[in-house]
């Protein structure tokens, strides 16, 4: 009985100090991770064109597998959509990773558009239509919890960036 007291103590101690931001901002960048370098590897698998399609109002991702290399949905093509968190959006951060541009949530991405998305393209030599950045951050701690996707143009690399609390400088993170 007394063990129960105790652990109901530590627990009621340690939940408020979790930062459930952090985790939270986070796992937003794995999924933007892992849904990148998926779309890269099966560029590559298929020997074709695979675009990934940001739709900010919605928080998702959408990924069309495109055959022809046309940048539209044909019969055998594929869609999948991939949402980020309920908790999470694409934001702009105040100060930007250094050695990437500034601007919204979306840096570089483009200039293609598919379907009125703005679209990061990856070909059938794992290349990336560009150098982008993609930004996303908890709603729990708007100004602390960004966190930024980088993907290098030349090889389709994707890389993952953790902002400080005060959002002024950034620090590599990995997976």
């Amino acid at each position: 009985m007394i063990a129960v007291v105790l652990m109901g103590i530590l627990a009621g101690v340690a939940v408020p100090r979790l930062d459930w931001a952090r985790w939270e901002g986070d796992a937003a960048a794995r999924t933007v991770r892992v849904t990148l370098q998926n779309a890269q590897r099966l560029a590559v698998m298929q020997q074709s064109t695979v675009a990934v399609s940001f739709d900010l109002p919605n928080n998702r991702m959408r990924v069309l597998e495109d055959l022809n290399g046309n940048l539209q949905q044909d019969a055998g093509e594929r869609i999948r959509w991939v949402p980020l968190d309920e908790r999470v959006q694409f934001a702009t951060p105040g100060t930007p990773i250094p050695g990437t541009g500034a601007g919204g949530p979306l840096v570089n991405v483009g200039p293609h558009t598919v379907d009125g998305y703005p679209s990061l393209l990856f070909r059938r030599d794992g290349s990336a239509s560009a150098t982008a950045t993609i930004y996303v951050q908890s709603q729990r701690q708007r100004r602390t919890a960004f966190r930024g996707i980088v993907v290098t143009q030349a090889t389709g690399r994707v890389d993952w960036w953790r902002a400080n609390d005060a959002v002024t400088a950034w620090g590599h993170a990995s997976l």
